[in-house]
């Protein structure tokens, strides 16, 4: 696994992450989902509202995971493409690392993206993809404010 350790588990703990779930999920209705790949311990659903749902399932049996991320990993559920992986965990004493997954820290520029999405059950790609074209302009801009043509 290519993530981060914690006291909280990862892949040999029996736990997964289930994730774009439909905001209007309910802990029911993810165990009718796992149920038939082995013995669940835990369902930790986390609804915030506004934002896109998504849980921890926690298996007696490790291998019971594995089988169901194999299973349900891109599962089509209502109109959800279901993300279903072992968790990434935060490094060391807890908390994010300093500047996100990846890279240095973040720093603030005047530049600014507003998303505005119609639909809470959007992909995560498309939000990168958006990011990627707004990081690829902001280049653009200082390029071309560097040659004095803005």
């Amino acid at each position: 696994m290519s993530g981060w350790a914690d006291e909280r588990g990862g892949e040999g703990d029996g736990r997964i992450y289930v994730g774009d779930l439909p905001t209007d999920v309910r802990e029911k209705d993810l165990e009718d989902l796992f149920y038939k790949y082995g013995r669940i311990r835990e369902i930790e659903l986390k609804n915030r509202h506004g934002l896109v749902p998504f849980a921890f399932v926690r298996f007696e049996d490790p291998r019971d995971a594995e089988d169901a991320i194999y299973g349900r990993n891109g599962y089509d559920y209502g109109q959800c493409r279901l993300r279903v992986e072992f968790p990434r965990t935060y490094g060391g004493r807890g908390g994010w690392p300093r500047g996100g997954r990846n890279g240095p820290p973040t720093r603030r520029s005047d530049f600014r993206v507003l998303v505005s999405v119609a639909c809470v059950q959007c992909q995560s790609e498309a939000l990168a993809w958006i990011a990627n074209e707004a990081s690829i302009l902001q280049m653009k801009l200082r390029w071309e404010c560097s040659l004095g043509r803005i």
